[in-house]
């Protein structure tokens, strides 16, 4: 470097990659700018490590005295700290006077650098230059690396674990399920739970997404360390667990029902959470998908049945299933064409039995199959969403009968009508309007009692108060059907608008014997009283059941005692054309 005395400069640059711009630090011999040395631009070959150092270190390269400089020609050596440049050494040169080079006094101190001294500089900055391109590159391949490597653990999570309750997904449980030691053939479990579209569009779905984490959890709690369990939808669950025996599956079933059991917080308010549970055996090296695919067709029976229960599969549900998918056809069929048929079970007064109402139920004219009850098709209906247009079509003949047995001055002072209302109907934003629309005109909504069950309206109260303050203000009485067996029937009663409730006939099966039974609607009969609600019971078939209910203060009744469901023609002229009332002889 003896050549650059006398002719060269350098200067300290610290660069800025916020701001895009470089900050000078000191001259050559005017600082010494401290923890820059030789090892921060090691590679830069032999000659510019000489260089470097001497001016990062602020060694003398030449005197500062005098020095006159000039951005004409500048190169830049970079200066780097563990991998990363943090600023570079500006190479250039100067004219000085009126000093002369001690090694060649004969030149003058004003002449530029010679072509020697040039090429020097000049290749020293190149060599900077592509050190420091190698240096970045590598260590943006480095940076990549490692991006790479944490994308792929990503995907990885991301294709085995559901985000949201942080089980694996349907893909890492069918591979799970597929690894299983063939020695040991496991069990599947499969979890749906009921009614959860009524959380979601009451509540939105970030309670919704609050509910399934709970689930998750309740999951975890009811089940072993090494079960897998999954969330294979979006409301739909499945464990795969060694499979001991029958018994023993049946018995992880209904842990899983007792852990969901328990009514959920939502919006302050309690929800009863139930689901439809399906559990299948592997036999013969069964693959993964069949023996999901089976204990799918047990959880639908188990829906099928009204839900919050378990079914093991057996052979008979593949044939089930098929009748299943054959009747959910023929059952858009009869929508179309309007194969459906009111009937009408009384409600009478007790202990006259004189009428005072009648239930409107439905019935299916297939025509194949005969005459099919709500329980052959209504879970289906539910399931796939047409029990919506079943309602609209029963509610419009209700109305058509109602009005046509009133123009005929059939009906007693104090008849009412009750149709059923399923959950889907009733968030419909056009279900009062309908009803207003169809019985204000003839003055018929007095008529009317619409029936809701509880899980027609849980999950969103504040929605269904509201609806039965329009039908009371359109003059429709509104029920509380099946009451006493969900979690929080008795809150209802305070909170909801309700003029009458029907006590299950789950109490009065064995009423007569059943002293629990006895005591339950003996409370709810009081507390209706002190609210000023109206008590039916429903299923009463026999002579003693009516006794006790009678002396228990019941003062309505429903059942086979009095008579069977039956067309509009039957019963008008069973229960409305005779002052008496019919009791017994059923018709169909």
């Amino acid at each position: 470097a003896a050549a650059l005395v006398g002719a060269s400069h350098g200067e300290v640059y610290l660069a800025d990659p916020a701001n895009n711009t470089v900050r000078r630090v000191a001259g050559v011999g005017a600082a010494d700018v401290a923890g820059f040395g030789a090892a921060d631009v090691a590679g830069f070959g032999q000659r510019l490590d000489a260089l470097a150092a001497a001016v990062v270190h602020g060694d003398p390269v030449h005197s500062v005295d005098g020095l006159q400089t000039s951005d004409r020609l500048a190169f830049g050596v970079p200066i780097s700290r563990q991998h990363h440049t943090i600023g570079a050494v500006v190479l250039g040169w100067s004219r000085v006077a009126p000093e002369r080079d001690p090694l060649d006094p004969e030149r003058d101190p004003l002449d530029p650098l010679d072509p020697l001294d040039l090429s020097l500089l000049k290749m020293l900055a190149a060599s900077a230059t592509v050190a420091v391109n190698q240096a970045n590159n590598e260590r943006l391949i480095a940076q990549s690396a490692l991006l790479i490597e944490e994308s792929a653990q990503q995907a990885s999570a991301v294709a085995e674990f559901d985000p949201l309750t942080g089980l694996v997904n349907r893909a890492a449980a069918h591979a799970r399920l597929d690894a299983w030691d063939a020695d040991n053939p496991p069990a599947v479990v499969t979890i749906d739970l009921d009614r959860f579209r009524v959380i979601n569009e009451a509540h939105g779905m970030g309670v919704g997404d609050e509910v399934l984490r709970g689930v998750a959890d309740r999951l975890r709690s009811a089940t072993r360390i090494d079960d897998v369990i999954a969330r294979v939808a979006g409301d739909e669950f499945v464990l795969v667990i060694e499979a001991l025996s029958e018994p023993q599956v049946a018995d992880v079933a209904e842990r899983v029902l007792s852990a969901l059991a328990a009514p959920v917080i939502v919006a302050g308010d309690p929800v009863l959470l139930t689901a439809s549970v399906g559990t299948a055996i592997a036999h013969d090296g069964d693959p993964a998908e069949v023996v999901m695919l089976n204990a799918d067709l047990a959880r639908a029976r188990a829906k099928h049945l009204g839900g919050a229960q378990a079914v093991h599969f057996d052979a008979a549900l593949r044939t089930a299933s098929f009748e299943t998918a054959t009747l959910e056809r023929e059952l858009a069929s009869a929508i179309v064409d309007d194969e459906f048929e009111v009937y009408f079970q009384p409600l009478v007064a007790l202990p006259s039995r004189d009428l005072a109402g009648a239930e409107v139920l439905v019935r299916w004219h297939h025509r194949t199959r005969g005459l099919l009850t709500p329980a052959k098709f209504m879970p289906i209906a539910e399931a796939n969403g047409q029990i919506q247009r079943i309602d609209q079509l029963v509610m419009a003949k209700a109305v058509e009968q109602i009005r046509a047995w009133n123009a005929a001055g059939h009906l007693p002072a104090a008849f009412r009508l009750s149709v059923n209302v399923s959950a889907d109907r009733f968030r419909d934003r056009d279900f009062v309007e309908t009803i207003g629309r169809d019985l204000a005109s003839d003055g018929l909504a007095d008529r009317l009692r619409v029936e809701l069950t509880e899980t027609v309206v849980m999950g969103d109260e504040a929605r269904a108060v509201e609806v039965m303050h329009a039908l009371h203000d359109l003059g429709v009485h509104v029920s509380l059907d099946d009451f006493g067996t969900g979690w929080s029937s008795l809150a209802y009663l305070k909170r909801f608008p309700v003029d009458a409730i029907k006590v299950d006939r789950s109490f009065v099966e064995d009423i007569v014997v059943d002293s629990d039974d006895q005591a339950i609607v003996e409370v709810i009969i009081a507390l209706a009283a002190a609210l000023g609600l109206r008590v039916l019971a429903e299923g009463i078939e026999t002579e003693e059941q009516e006794a006790v209910l009678l002396a228990l203060g019941c003062r309505y009744g429903q059942g086979f005692l009095y008579d069977r469901p039956m067309p509009a023609a039957a019963f008008r002229e069973r229960w409305l054309n005779r002052t008496a009332p019919a009791v017994g002889s059923p018709t169909q």
